[in-house]
């Protein structure tokens, strides 16, 4: 066991599940940089769904360019998202630029004070979901080029459907 963990934490994976997407993007929208693979891989834990597992040292060296709130925003919206079944017949690159937009609606909340009012008021004219509609369409392609330039592989998300993701308290259902 000790083994696999140190070939998992020698690994640097380019490739970007909800976690690793939401640090990415969070950090663009914060700070206007992409953080490097190898900060976002630190950073990412091991077993998300068991916390107390993830034990860092005390004595590892802080990065420097991926912000505390960088982190606490990836950690929200992961445990938020719940990608689900309904997902696998839209594109990786689909699922990606809905993630980018899912981070930029919470960024939206925490930053501009734009909470969720409503369905009927967000989606009118000029509410926050257009106005984050716009938004993404004229940026998405600016975070992927940064990403593409520090090492990320953009083409795509890469996640699971909800049955085949470990949740404490969570039974998949199966059907034969």
């Amino acid at each position: 066991m000790f083994c696999n963990l140190k070939s998992y934490q020698a690994i640097q994976i380019r490739t970007l599940n909800p976690y690793r997407a939401s640090l990415v993007f969070s950090e663009y929208l914060l700070s206007g940089q992409a953080p490097p693979v190898k900060e976002v891989n630190e950073e990412e834990p091991l077993f998300p769904a068991v916390p107390f597992l993830n034990w860092k040292p005390a004595n590892k060296a802080q990065p420097t360019v991926l912000s505390s709130e960088a982190k606490d925003a990836a950690a929200e919206i992961e445990h938020r998202l719940q990608l689900g079944s309904k997902l696998k017949t839209s594109s990786l690159q689909d699922m990606l630029k809905a993630l980018f937009h899912v981070n930029y609606l919470y960024w939206l909340e925490k930053n501009a004070g734009y909470e969720a009012r409503g369905t009927s008021i967000d989606c009118r004219p000029g509410g926050r979901l257009e106005m984050s509609l716009d938004y993404v369409r004229r940026e998405f392609n600016h975070v992927k080029n940064d990403g593409e330039s520090v090492g990320w592989v953009t083409d795509g998300l890469i996640a699971r459907p909800a049955p085949n993701r470990i949740r404490p308290g969570y039974e998949a259902s199966v059907a034969c």
